[in-house]
C-alpha cells in the first residue's frame, strides 16, 4: 500500500466497523521507505510491539512501522490500552478463513485467524497482548468475495496481505490488513 493516509485509514474503519467507530489520531508518522533490518535500532527485531518505546520507521516482524496514534473518542491518551498503529510490507500467513455478516451493522465481513502459534510470529502483535491480536479482518472486502466467493462461509487458506493496521481498545475495534492474494487449502 503506498503512502497511506490516517484520513482513509478512518474510512476503512468506520466501513468495517460501522457507524460510531472511533478515528485514529497521529502521534508519531514516517511516510513508506525501504529499510533494511540492519537500519533497525534494534537489530533483534521481534514481533513485539510496544507503542510507547517504538517509533516509526522501525521494524517489527519484518514490517515497517509507519504510524502510532491512540484512538479518538476515548477519554484516555495513547497507551497500551488504546493504540492504533500502522505498518507497511507484505507478509504470507496460513490460517483459517471466514467470510460473514456482521451481527451489528449488517455489513458483510472477512477475517483471518491466525491458527498456528508459528504464523503469530509474523505479525507485530502488541507487547501487553503477545497472546492476542491472532485475528483481524480484511480492509478490502470486495477483494476477500471475488476470492473466498460470494457464499458466507469459512475454510482455510494462505493468504498475502500489505498494509497490517493494530487497532488495540476497549471498545469495538479490530485489527485489518489489505487482502493482495490467497490460495485455498481443501
Amino acid at each position: 500500500m503506498k503512502n497511506i493516509t490516517l484520513l482513509s485509514l478512518a474510512i476503512s474503519a468506520t466501513a468495517l466497523l460501522g457507524v460510531g467507530c472511533t478515528q485514529p489520531i497521529a502521534t508519531s508518522t514516517l511516510p513508506p521507505a525501504v529499510q533494511t533490518q540492519k537500519e533497525v535500532l534494534n537489530p533483534k527485531a521481534t514481533n513485539i510491539f510496544d507503542p510507547l518505546k517504538n517509533k516509526a520507521g522501525e521494524l517489527i516482524a519484518g514490517l515497517q512501522v509507519i504510524s502510532i496514534a491512540g484512538v479518538t473518542g476515548l477519554e484516555e491518551p495513547m497507551s497500551y490500552d488504546n493504540v492504533f498503529a500502522s505498518f507497511s510490507g507484505q507478509v504470507t500467513l496460513t490460517g483459517a478463513y471466514d467470510y460473514s455478516i456482521n451481527d451489528m451493522t449488517g455489513t458483510a465481513m472477512a477475517c483471518f485467524t491466525l491458527t498456528d502459534p508459528k504464523e503469530r510470529q509474523k505479525l507485530p502483535v502488541l507487547a501487553t497482548q503477545t497472546d492476542q491480536n491472532t485475528r483481524f479482518c480484511f480492509k478490502n472486502i470486495e477483494k476477500a468475495k471475488e476470492i473466498f466467493g460470494p457464499s458466507y462461509g469459512e475454510g482455510q487458506a494462505t493468504i498475502i496481505i500489505n498494509g497490517y493496521e493494530l487497532w488495540h481498545a476497549g471498545t469495538e475495534v479490530v485489527s485489518q490488513a489489505t487482502l493482495l492474494s490467497a490460495s485455498m487449502k481443501k
